[in-house]
C-alpha cells in the first residue's frame, strides 16, 4: 500500500510535536515517565533556585523543581512548585529548605522529612519552609570572631611599638646593616681566595693527567709486572706450604722440648745450666789450666828436660 505524502507529513509532525513536549518538560526538569507527587513550599526568594533545581532527601536526589512563581503580597517570597518519585513518602511535618550545594554558591532544595509512619503529604499538598545558612553565612560568626580578634592584635602590636621599641628597632636595623657588610666582606674574600687555589687545583690536575698519561704510555710495562706477580703468586699457591709448615712447628716443638730439658737439669747442657757447684768447679778448674799452660810456657824446662847435644 502506497503512503501518501499528506500522511507522511502528518506523522512527522506528531513526531515533532511529541520530541517538542518531550523536551520541553526535559528542561523543566519533568521525566513524563517516572509517576510523581507535586508540593509546594513557601519561602524567601533564592537566586540560586530555579527550574529543574534538584530536590534532596536524605542525601539522595528524588526531584526537581518544576516552576516558581511570584507571591501577591510580598515582594521577597515565591511559591516553589516541585516534584517527588512517588516511592518517597513524605511526612506531614517534614520541611523543606534551600542549601548550598558547594562553597562555589550552589543552591538545591533539602526536605527534612519526619515521622513516615504517621500522616503523609498527598499530591499537591504545601510543605513548610525554614531558612537554612548556606557555607558562607555559616562560617561568617567565627569569620567575624577571627576579624576582632586579629584588629586587637595589631591594636596591641602598634601600642607596643612606643619611642624606646621603636630605638630597639634602629639598633636592630643598625646591627643588619653591619652583618650584611662583614658578609660582603667575607664574600670577597672568599672569591680572591678560590681564585688562587683555582691556581693549584690546576696544577695539580695538570699533575695528575700527567701520571695518567705515564700509565698510558707504560700500561704494557704494567701489564707485564702483573702478570709476574700472578704467576708469583701461582706458584707460592702450588708450593708445598702445608709440609713446609708443619716442618716448621714440628722444630718448633722440639725446640721447646730442648729448652724444658735444659731448664729440668737434663743433659749436660741441663747440668750446666742448673748446677751451680758443677759450674763454680768447671770455672775453676778452667783457670787451674789456664795457669799451668802459662807456666810451662813460662819455664819448659823446669817441667820437661830435654837432652844437651853431644859433639
Amino acid at each position: 500500500m502506497k503512503v501518501s505524502n499528506e500522511t507522511k507529513v502528518g506523522a512527522l509532525t506528531v513526531i515533532a510535536v511529541v520530541l517538542l513536549i518531550l523536551g520541553y518538560n526535559l528542561l523543566k526538569g519533568r521525566n513524563l515517565f517516572t509517576p510523581t507527587n507535586t508540593f509546594y513550599t513557601k519561602m524567601s526568594y533564592n537566586p540560586g533556585i530555579a527550574v529543574s533545581t534538584a530536590v534532596d532527601l536524605d542525601g539522595f536526589k528524588v526531584g526537581t523543581v518544576t516552576d516558581i512563581e511570584m507571591t501577591q503580597g510580598a515582594k521577597s517570597e515565591v511559591i516553589i512548585e516541585f516534584t517527588v518519585n512517588k516511592k518517597f513518602k513524605i511526612s506531614k511535618d517534614a520541611v523543606v529548605a534551600s542549601f548550598a550545594t558547594s562553597i562555589l554558591g550552589g543552591t538545591g532544595l533539602k526536605i527534612y522529612n519526619g515521622d513516615i509512619n504517621g500522616p503523609v503529604c498527598k499530591h499537591k499538598d504545601t510543605i513548610a519552609a525554614k531558612i537554612e545558612l548556606g557555607m558562607v553565612e555559616s562560617l561568617a560568626p567565627t569569620l567575624t570572631k577571627i576579624k576582632e580578634s586579629l584588629t586587637s592584635f595589631l591594636n596591641k602590636l602598634d601600642t607596643s611599638f612606643t619611642q624606646d621599641a621603636g630605638k630597639d628597632l634602629n639598633a636592630v636595623l643598625a646591627n643588619l646593616k653591619d652583618i650584611t657588610a662583614n658578609v660582603k666582606v667575607l664574600t670577597l674574600q672568599t672569591n680572591d681566595m678560590v681564585a688562587k687555589e683555582k691556581i693549584k687545583l690546576d696544577a695539580t690536575l695538570t699533575n695528575a693527567e700527567s701520571i695518567t698519561d705515564n700509565f698510558k704510555s707504560n700500561n704494557e710495562d704494567i701489564t707485564i709486572a702483573v702478570k709476574n706477580l700472578r704467576k708469583t703468586t701461582d706458584q707460592l699457591a702450588q708450593a708445598d706450604l702445608k709440609k713446609t709448615i708443619e716442618d716448621a712447628q714440628k722444630t718448633i716443638n722440639e725446640l721447646k722440648t730442648m729448652i724444658a730439658q735444659i731448664n729440668g737439669g737434663q743433659g749436660t747442657l741441663g747440668m750446666l745450666a742448673t748446677d751451680k757447684k758443677l759450674y763454680e768447679s768447671l770455672l775453676s778448674a778452667t783457670a787451674n789450666l789456664d795457669a799451668i799452660l802459662k807456666e810451662l810456657q813460662k819455664n819448659p824446662g823446669k817441667y820437661v828436660p830435654f837432652k844437651k847435644k853431644t859433639k
